[in-house]
């Protein structure tokens, strides 16, 4: 016959000597869990439980009763407990009645982040050649520049002498057709309804950030084939106003740049800016006069007025070579007013279209923008590039 009563008398200690340990735990502080102190609390306490829980052990039948399933229990929390109390864990397979956020059926359904309504926006870099140069809008489908090609003579004469016509001055024009550029994007109609954005107001911001690094490239090594011609690339600039340093292969130094900008004739220096990647900006800070040793760079002093080197201005553009590398054009110095010439026919125009793409529950943001950039005086410019 079990004994009830002295099972329950053995029970009341398990959970007395469970209750005095998790005291002792709270008292000394988890800090000196290693301590000798506690490590002969520790053996006492086991000792004392495994005592009571031999003696319940004793008394089980095949059918355990209520008062040795709870000592079970109170075992298995034991266990538990000593070892959340020695490494912070639940051994992995053990059960743990918590509330996380990380669960969403324990808490996590009742915590909500903080929504920020401002998109983190990286900044886009394009070359400036539009800033420079000489930007004009049209209405008609070509632009013609009419320019001078060649002039006529000029002689001497005596007082008696008889005059002949002087002969060789020609004009000729360069000739402007806009080109077309474009970018498309499909959005569906739920996005734009349950947007916290303007997501039109943004796609026109993107829209026109694009456009403006597009253009920006063509502008600087366009081919001239269904977009801009870029200075890099025309034929007349390359072939008689490219300077090329004579510095190691594969470098140039402060000479060639003095040699760029003495090539460049006295009224186009006057007027002209530099242009290089921020790059090889970084790379010639350090170049100093041969003579004076004074840095041939000279930041800004007036807040708002560009650095300058050798006297001109310095702006910074994307397109031109980052690396010091064999032949590669690193500064364009020139003025850009006279020599470039840029036509605008259709600034960006945005067309929302609903219907092409209705069916799949989208709308179509169309964007488009007709310019055309042309180098019309190669003589205003100067490239200059590293030793092959």
């Amino acid at each position: 016959m079990i004994d009830e009563q002295k099972i329950q008398e053995l029970t009341d200690k398990v959970v007395k000597n469970s209750a005095d340990f998790q005291a002792k735990v709270k008292e000394i502080g988890e800090s000196k869990f290693n301590t000798s102190d506690f490590k002969v609390f520790e053996e006492k306490n086991l000792a004392e439980f495994n005592k009571l829980k031999d003696e319940i052990a004793a008394l089980k039948t095949p059918t355990l009763s209520g008062a040795e399933a709870k000592a079970e229990g109170i075992e298995k929390a034991r266990e538990e407990f000593l070892t959340w109390a020695r490494k912070g864990e639940y051994n992995g397979a053990k059960e743990v009645k918590v509330l996380t956020i990380g669960d969403p059926a324990s808490g996590g359904y009742l915590s909500t982040p903080e929504y920020v309504a401002e998109i983190t926006k990286g900044i886009t870099e394009y070359s400036p050649v539009r800033t420079l140069a000489t930007v004009r809008q049209t209405s008609q489908h070509t632009v013609e520049f009419p320019r001078e090609t060649a002039l006529h003579t000029a002689a001497w004469i005596g007082e008696s002498g008889t005059k002949s016509e002087t002969t060789g001055i020609a004009w000729g024009k360069d000739t402007l057709t806009p080109h077309e550029c474009y970018a498309l994007v499909d959005i569906s109609n739920q996005n734009l309804e349950d947007s916290v954005f303007n997501l039109e107001a943004e796609l026109n911001e993107a829209f026109s950030k694009k456009f403006g690094v597009l253009e920006g490239t063509a502008f600087v090594e366009g081919n001239g084939v269904g977009q801009p011609e870029g200075i890099t690339l025309n034929t007349t600039v390359v072939a008689s106003y490219k300077t090329t340093s004579t510095a190691s292969s594969g470098t140039f130094d402060a000479a060639g740049l003095m040699s760029a900008f003495y090539a460049l004739k006295g009224d186009y220096a006057r007027n002209a800016t530099w242009m290089m990647n921020r790059a090889i900006v970084g790379y010639i800070r350090a170049f100093t006069d041969s003579t004076t040793g004074q840095f041939l760079w000279q930041p800004g002093m007036v807040a708002g007025t560009p650095d300058t080197l050798l006297g001109r201005p310095v702006v910074e553009a994307t397109d031109l070579a980052s690396a010091v590398s064999s032949s590669a054009v690193v500064a364009i110095l020139g003025d850009f007013k006279r020599g470039y010439k840029i036509v605008d026919r259709i600034g960006m125009t945005v067309q929302r279209d609903p219907y092409t793409q209705a069916t799949a529950g989208n709308v179509r943001f169309i964007a488009r923008k007709r310019v055309d950039g042309k180098v019309v005086l190669p003589e205003a410019f100067r490239l200059l590039a590293c030793s092959a």
